[in-house]
Parts: C-alpha cells; sequence; structure tokens
C-alpha cells in the first residue's frame, strides 16, 4: 500500500519575506511518514488572526496515531483555506520528503477547471468537488498518487504544459462559460493534439445550441467522445433525477470498470446522450464504460459513463454524475471516477481500481452537503 500525503506550494518564512505572497505561493504541507511528523505552514492566515503564520505540528510514534493526526490535520487545512479567496489548490510534490520511487514509477499530473455553477448548495458543489477530486487522485490506497491542480480560471500555458489530463466540473462545459471562449479552445486544442487527456464531470459535459454547429459539432467530441446535448437543436439529451438507478458496467475489461460492482443511488444521471451524426452511433475509438436501464417507466440500456482512445494518442472520458455532493461518498460511483481521471492521464489503472478512503465531505468546504431547495427571488 502506497503511504498517503499531500502537500502545496512552498513559502519561505523568513523575514527576507517582506512582500506578502500570493495564495498559490504561500501554501506547505510535509509530510514526514516515516518518522510520522506532519507540519503545516499558511503564511497568509496571519491575515485571519493567527499571527505570524499559521504552524501547526504533530507528533506520533505509530502508524494508527499518525493516520488520525493527518486526517485532523487534513480538516484543519480545510478550515484554514476557507477564510481565503478560492483561486488555486496546486500539489507540489517537490515539498514531500518521502515516497520518492512512488513519484518516479507515476509522474502523472492532472489540471482540474472549475467553472461557474447556479445550483442550490448540495446539488453540483463544483467547487468542493475539484477539491475532492484532487485529494482523492492524490491520495489512492493502492497506487502511485497523481498529482494535482485545482483552479477556478483557464491557467497560463507553463501550468497547462504540466498536465497529462484536464478535469472539468462546472455548469456547463467550463470553456463555453469563461471568458475568451475562441482562444481557451485554441489552447485546449493544443493540449489534446500533444496527447492531454480531458474528463468533464456531470454538468461538465453539457453543450448548447450556441454552442455547437448545426450538426452538432463540436470539438468537445471528439476529444471526450460524447457530450451532453442540452436545448440544442440537433439532439435532446435528457435531465432528469431518478429515486433508484442502478449503474452497471458496460465494458468489464477495461480498466475503468476495475474494482466496482453494480450499484444504486438517487442522482441525476442524464440519458439520450450525445456520441456523433450517425445515428447517434460512437465515433471509432469510443466505448461505453457504465450503462443504467432508464427511465423506469419506459426503460432503454442508457450510457451515463464512455471513453475514447484518440488517433493523437490521448484519452477523453465522460461521465454525467454526480449531481448531488453527498453522493460522492459512494465508493463503487468514486472509484469508477477515479479509475477514469487515472485511464485518461495514461496511468495503468490497478486491477481491483483506483481505491481511496471514504472522503469526510466537510473536509472540502461545501455549501451544503444535502441538497437544499433553490431560494425563490423576494418580492415586495
Amino acid at each position: 500500500m502506497y503511504p498517503r500525503f499531500f502537500a502545496f506550494h512552498r513559502a519561505s518564512m523568513g523575514p527576507a519575506d517582506a512582500a506578502k505572497p500570493s495564495l498559490s505561493q504561500s501554501r506547505q504541507a510535509v509530510v514526514y511518514h516515516d518518522c510520522g511528523f506532519v507540519s503545516l505552514v499558511h503564511q497568509e492566515a496571519a491575515a485571519g488572526g493567527f499571527g505570524n503564520g499559521f504552524v501547526m505540528a504533530h507528533q506520533q510514534n505509530d502508524r494508527s496515531g499518525f493516520r488520525r493526526s493527518a486526517n485532523g490535520l487534513r480538516r484543519s487545512l480545510i478550515t484554514a483555506l476557507s477564510i481565503l479567496p478560492f483561486r488555486s489548490w496546486a500539489d507540489d510534490t517537490s515539498s514531500v520528503k518521502v515516497d520518492a520511487a512512488a513519484l518516479e514509477e507515476n509522474e502523472k499530473q492532472i489540471l482540474v477547471v472549475v467553472g461557474p455553477s447556479t445550483h442550490p448548495p448540495g446539488t453540483h458543489e463544483v467547487a468542493a468537488g475539484g477539491r475532492l477530486v484532487a485529494h482523492c487522485m492524490m491520495h489512492p490506497l493502492n497506487a502511485p498518487p497523481i498529482r494535482a491542480t485545482v483552479v477556478d480560471h483557464w491557467p497560463d500555458a507553463q501550468t497547462q504544459s504540466k498536465a497529462d489530463s484536464v478535469v472539468f466540473i462546472g455548469d456547463m462545459f467550463p470553456p463555453t462559460k469563461f471568458a475568451n471562449t475562441g482562444s481557451i479552445l485554441d489552447e485546449l486544442a493544443g493540449m489534446m493534439d500533444r496527447g492531454c487527456g480531458i474528463v468533464c464531470l456531470h454538468y461538465a459535459t453539457g453543450l448548447e445550441a450556441k454552442d455547437v454547429g448545426p450538426d452538432g459539432q463540436h470539438p468537445l467530441l471528439q476529444w471526450m467522445g460524447g457530450y451532453f446535448a442540452t436545448r440544442c437543436d440537433h439532439h435532446r439529451s435528457v435531465a432528469r433525477i431518478f429515486d433508484a438507478a442502478t449503474i452497471e458496467k458496460a465494458s468489464a475489461d477495461h480498466p475503468v470498470g476495475a474494482g466496482w460492482e453494480p450499484f444504486t443511488l438517487h442522482d441525476e444521471p442524464y440519458i439520450n446522450n450525445y456520441f456523433g451524426p450517425e445515428a447517434n452511433r460512437m465515433l471509432p475509438g469510443a466505448i461505453p464504460l457504465a450503462t443504467s436501464m432508464l427511465p423506469p417507466e419506459a426503460p432503454e440500456r442508457q450510457v451515463v459513463a464512455w471513453g475514447i482512445d484518440r488517433t493523437d494518442g490521448g484519452r477523453g472520458f465522460g461521465i454525467v454524475m454526480p449531481h448531488y455532493y453527498r453522493n460522492w461518498a459512494n465508493d463503487p460511483l468514486r472509484t469508477l471516477i477515479c479509475n477514469g481521471i487515472a485511464w485518461s492521464t495514461g496511468a495503468n489503472v490497478p486491477k481491483d481500481g483506483f481505491k481511496t478512503e471514504t472522503p469526510d465531505l466537510r473536509q472540502f468546504d461545501p455549501d451544503s452537503i444535502e441538497p437544499q431547495a433553490r431560494k425563490k427571488a423576494k418580492t415586495r
């Protein structure tokens, strides 16, 4: 089993640091796993009343104690960061003093791009979901960790160049909601041309009529193998919440199908997703990875997760869940998603799946774990 750790950009705490560093430069968490010492330094926390920096240290002599201490540290880290504006959450494994062999075995990195969302608390929760995805990929129980950087904007060229796969989460495909959509798509095309992977989660798979050509053409179709066509003229996908959707493997021998069995959940897996202009048949290289018999009153086998091996050497993975933030605690669903992300980077997915601990959903600072009703506009 690979030890778990997390790390953020390093920051000097010396007196020479007269200028206040940016948030992405000011975080450090170092785990010395063998000696059981954990330290966290957050310089900008001084602005929140912690004095000259925020330092926590725990000394444990046994592994079980270390794990309890590390879990407490992670919760404290999220609490400390929650007082600051969300700008980026970046893993910097250069500040980790152990696990070098694991990193050399699998030097993979993902870029998690969080788009805007107007959904009520407990649904979508894209910022918390992005942080949770990064945490899971950096802390597998049975595989080398995958580095992760989380941003809520389109990043610079240097950040793009480090990514083996880019993971989108948000309301609609995030590049369509950011300013300068055209230039972002051009830069994303450059990433895809070099073989970078792409992953879209739930509503991030979505494109509207204004985003696509009359026949449904959009680069995302080739990059990821399909998309959720919402309010489109060429094809009408369906968004509906199902009380009990049973998710099954569509390709048992595919790495994304490893380590999880059929499961049932209350969620909003989109149906009648769009896969291509030829009677909605999948493109060459694309394959269904998970299906569900929906809707219950007239069930048909619906593709709710899919992948594509592209001719440029990259891979795409799309999955139309989860709608409810609480469903990130569903172990089979989370394994399915983590498998897909790992596969999209070109990493080897373990035969028993990319396993992670069931997360404490509060750690990632959602507005709510349970879904809340959308607030009605006030009337005079």
